[in-house]
């Protein structure tokens, strides 16, 4: 996980799993990514590329 985008400094260096999607007014969807190891949440925008299928199973499962 990261402290700042791309550092790879967090001390927990705990995996990210995707863990749902929401929708923000500004910046379209995010997926939500939450650390198994400390809980820290981050949420990304979803590029127009990712794939439609794969973010609806994140909103199935997450």
């Amino acid at each position: 996980m990261d402290v700042l985008p791309g550092d790879r400094a967090a001390r927990c260096r705990g995996l990210m799993r995707a863990r749902g999607v929401d929708s923000h007014p500004a910046k379209g969807h995010m997926l939500v990514h939450r650390c198994v190891e400390c809980g820290f949440v981050r949420r990304n925008r979803v590029a127009p590329d990712d794939e439609l299928e794969s973010l609806l199973q994140v909103m199935k499962y997450g």
